[in-house]
């Protein structure tokens, strides 16, 4: 895209590529390596379970992804991405419709649940416990991400076990 009063002879792109983008394909290594940690500690164990394995890499990718199309919707509805400066975000692109954003949000959190609950039947029922917690957590959390945004919010929804931010331990005004 070019500056105010130029012309960009560059091609708008791909409805697949927008879609693409909007996965923030940069972020899907911090849903997959907690996968891989716990692979690493079944290898060490003698305890690999291949099934329940691929099933929470699907669900943390899964999570990942609705989270980040959550949030390219969410910060298309506040208007917060009408001056972006960066990568280029689905809703507010004019190639893919803010409701389908939204719609693929739902649909990723959908796999994340449906593959989750059978993970815990397979494995341990008190998974739906955490994963219950984690819901409500993340519900309570939409507060503080419409009106802070940003990724501490996508942490606390992820993470229900802190309700405050492990940087508020190190900060300056805490030493």
């Amino acid at each position: 895209m070019g500056d105010v009063g130029t012309v960009s002879l560059k091609p708008p792109p791909s409805r697949a590529r927008v879609w693409w983008l909007a996965t923030r394909p940069a972020t899907l290594a911090a849903s997959v390596s907690p996968v891989l940690a716990g692979t690493a500690i079944a290898v060490h164990d003698h305890a690999v379970r291949t099934l329940p394995g691929l099933g929470a890499l699907v669900v943390a990718i899964a999570m990942q992804i609705g989270v980040n199309y959550a949030n390219d919707y969410s910060d298309y509805v506040r208007g917060a991405d009408a001056r972006r400066v960066g990568p280029l975000r689905a809703a507010s692109s004019g190639v893919v419709p803010p409701e389908h954003v939204k719609r693929a949000a739902i649909a990723a959190f959908s796999v994340a649940a449906v593959v989750g609950v059978a993970v815990s039947l397979v494995t341990d029922w008190r998974l739906l416990v955490v994963g219950a917690l984690a819901v409500g957590e993340g519900a309570g959390a939409e507060r503080f991400m419409l009106n802070a945004g940003g990724s501490s919010a996508k942490m606390l929804a992820r993470f229900p076990a802190g309700s405050r931010s492990h940087a508020d331990d190190v900060s300056p005004k805490s030493r």
